[in-house]
């Protein structure tokens, strides 16, 4: 291993380029943990949500067996699959769904949906929200992971024809989710994430994409 720990830092870095822009992090964090040189050489995954990082292409297989901590993944683009990733958090956690690569996950100990924790499933970095989730007539009907370094949680709630629709956002250290407003009255009819944006697409065609930390709508 001596010789391959002297290669040039530059080469290395492009090397772990190389696996990002195919979104083999798991082979990238493998390659970080070769040896001391190679991790100086190559960015760190801080956060769960750092954007280079997002596992995107991946998808979770769930086999129906929640009594153990496991899960198959595999990468949608080329096919690789990922056999019985531990994900421990799943113990005391249920999965709530996931959004851009990212798994968001409801605390088991608490009533409804208890407080929002997000997971990334390949670094096994996560952090957690303050407030609970939202829940209407079966609970959100979409969630979203906006932003990267100050992440956006954000729901899209349906309370029934009395009551109508939310859309609500909350960051990690908000401890009630406040609502949001849409350029238009017509529900969403999908909430998504892609590359630290959320965009919202409503049932009459409009589309928007959030943006200064999902506080205003700009339309598409």
């Amino acid at each position: 291993m001596a010789g391959w720990a002297s290669l040039p830092p530059d080469l290395v870095r492009s090397v772990g380029n190389l696996l990002l822009a195919t979104n083999d992090i798991d082979c990238y964090l493998h390659m970080r943990a070769a040896c001391r040189s190679w991790r100086s050489a190559t960015a760190k995954p801080r956060r769960a949500a750092d954007l280079p990082f997002r596992p995107r292409n991946w998808a979770m297989l769930d086999d129906g067996d929640y009594n153990v901590d496991g899960r198959l993944f595999i990468n949608v683009s080329t096919g690789r699959f990922l056999h019985r990733r531990r994900i421990p958090l799943l113990r005391d956690h249920f999965l709530v769904t996931t959004s851009d690569g990212l798994l968001v996950l409801g605390d088991r100990s608490r009533p409804f949906y208890g407080t929002a924790r997000v997971l990334n499933p390949l670094s096994g970095s996560s952090f957690s929200f303050a407030m609970e989730i939202p829940h209407g007539v079966s609970g959100p009907e979409f969630v979203a992971v906006g932003g990267s370094s100050e992440p956006t949680l954000v729901f899209f709630v349906d309370h029934g024809e009395e009551w109508g629709h939310e859309v609500l956002y909350a960051d990690p250290t908000s401890e009630r989710v406040r609502k949001q407003s849409l350029p238009t009255a017509v529900a969403p009819a999908s909430i998504v994430a892609y590359a630290g944006d959320v965009y919202v697409a409503c049932d009459d065609g409009a589309v928007f994409r959030g943006v200064g930390r999902v506080k205003s709508w700009h339309s598409l």
